[in-house]
């Protein structure tokens, strides 16, 4: 109940919003990842961050006016206690699917998600491939190699997920080439990510180069950064948000774990816009 007053305040008011929200510059020390975002610093010329995109996911169901749920994925997402869960069919090699593309792309900005992982103890969770990433609103497709139309930014990622193995998850950036840049991160093996809730955010910036800079930020602290390469045009026209769940059988032949007691689960989406 508490954010949710929070944010429909801060949505009628922005200045609210920014006032409210502590960032690692304004606090002068990394603080712990709850419910409310760590902020990077505002980009220069600007002096406050405006949210421009928010669901904490507080009703019985996913929003199909924010949210585009191909009908064949709708079964694998479900939403309670103010969380988002994913899963997936492993018999099937049903995924679970959601994006923003009716309501929210955006150029420039920082985009964060609290994401938990699903957990994997004891082989329960062997082979998942658990995803928050984006693509230009305009990509027409996957032509691969390397030219105009590969572009993707994928936040969190974590390729079929090993048995023990949740301290540290990849950020990839497909530009004009496949695979043109990435991370894993963060850079220091840190807490089991899927114990707790985590902050996974993309921070971009106008910093005067073709299309800008990217940086990543987990839990407020910033992990690398890329510039975006100068002929990937797609980028101009934004990005927008999406939260994926892919089987296990993608990376493991049956017998394997089924995810539908073992989800990935989000706290909430957000976007802000430096102004």
């Amino acid at each position: 109940m508490i954010k949710e007053l929070f944010f429909t305040a801060a949505l009628l008011a922005p200045s609210l919003a920014y006032a409210a929200i502590p960032s690692a510059v304004e606090s002068g020390q990394i603080v712990s990842a709850g419910s409310v975002p760590i902020l990077p610093p505002v980009p220069p010329g600007a002096s406050r961050w405006i949210l421009t995109f928010d669901d904490e996911f507080n009703g019985s169901s996913v929003n199909t006016s924010t949210w585009n749920v191909p009908s064949a994925n709708a079964p694998y997402i479900s939403v309670a206690n103010s969380v988002l869960s994913l899963t997936d069919n492993p018999t099937t090699g049903q995924r679970s699917y959601m994006d923003t593309s009716p309501s929210f792309h955006q150029r420039f900005g920082y985009f964060v998600w609290r994401t938990k992982l699903p957990t994997n103890v004891s082989g329960e969770g062997d082979g998942l491939w658990p995803a928050n990433w984006t693509v230009p609103i305009s990509k027409p497709g996957y032509p691969g190699g390397c030219q105009e139309g590969n572009e993707e930014v994928d936040v969190m990622e974590l390729f079929g997920m090993q048995r023990g193995i949740t301290t540290q998850n990849t950020w990839t950036v497909h530009d004009w080439c496949v695979n043109q840049f990435s991370l894993t991160y963060p850079v220091s093996p840190g807490p089991n990510l899927a114990a707790d809730f985590h902050q996974y955010g993309l921070l971009w910036v106008n910093d005067g180069s073709a299309h800008g800079t990217m940086s990543l930020w987990f839990d407020g602290v910033q992990q690398g950064s890329y510039t975006l390469d100068s002929r990937s045009m797609l980028w101009d026209d934004g990005i927008y948000l999406i939260n994926q769940m892919v089987p296990c059988t993608t990376y493991k032949t049956p017998p394997c774990a089924s995810s539908g007691n073992d989800p990935m689960q989000i706290d909430y989406v957000r976007a802000y816009q430096a102004q």
